[in-house]
């Protein structure tokens, strides 16, 4: 593979004002500490990607009892929203077992252990599509959230710009079929105004991408009398 170029600068923002503290009142918001030790309900295997379910105690702080929480971890992964040299955008569609519908979304990966999540994308990217980018840029500073109360686990989104075709896809014959499709900017948020593009990492992709102008965003609708 080529050498492609990561870019690691993401915009920062300022301080927030708080405007309410609830129970915290004027200190901080209270942590609650793990109580015993993490135990494993369904451990991951063979088709699970990597997921798992954890039960924990945790110490409330202010009534100072244990409560249980029952979470699930999975490998973390990584997005990445492709642009192509003419400025569209590239989709893959395969079939999720968990909607059980055929999906429209950006290539994504889950992560081996210590793998660079850029790395990954870029992989990944190739593998799914056959598309090596000029350059790849992240599109989140810090890993982001799945479910920050159901899960501690995250994933990194990445837009890589200039894509151009290198190879055919490289897929096994135990993976699923994947169909590539490429669509302008204007006719990606058709689709997501129709439904058409559902997954949830693929719009949040999109609208960081278009915030930080990597993509033309959406073009606003007038906003409803209230």
């Amino acid at each position: 593979m080529a050498s492609i170029k990561v870019d690691s600068n993401v915009p920062s923002a300022g301080e927030p004002e708080v405007v309410a503290a609830g129970n915290a009142g004027a200190g901080d918001v209270r942590v609650w500490e793990a109580v015993g030790e993490q135990v494993s309900i369904v451990a991951s295997g063979e088709k699970t990607y990597g997921l798992g379910l954890k039960r924990q105690d945790f110490m409330n702080p202010r009534t100072g009892t244990p409560e249980t929480f029952v979470f699930f971890e999975k490998k973390d992964g990584v997005t990445t929203l492709a642009v192509m040299y003419d400025g569209r955008i590239a989709l893959v569609q395969q079939f999720k077992q968990g909607v059980k519908e055929v999906v429209m979304e950006s290539p994504a990966g889950l992560a081996l252990e210590n793998q660079d999540p850029a790395t990954l994308a870029a992989e990944r990217l190739r593998k799914e599509t056959g598309f090596e980018p000029r350059r790849v840029f992240p599109l989140n500073s810090k890993q982001i959230w799945i479910a920050p109360r159901k899960s501690p686990s995250g994933f990194d989104l990445f837009v890589a710009v200039g894509c151009t075709r290198v190879s055919e896809q490289d897929l096994t014959p135990r993976e699923e079929d994947i169909k590539v499709l490429l669509v302008s900017p204007e006719e990606f948020w058709k689709m997501v105004n129709s439904g058409a593009i559902r997954s949830a990492e693929t719009l949040l992709a999109a609208s960081l991408a278009a915030l930080y102008g990597f993509i033309p965003g959406p073009v606003r609708s007038p906003i409803p009398e209230l």
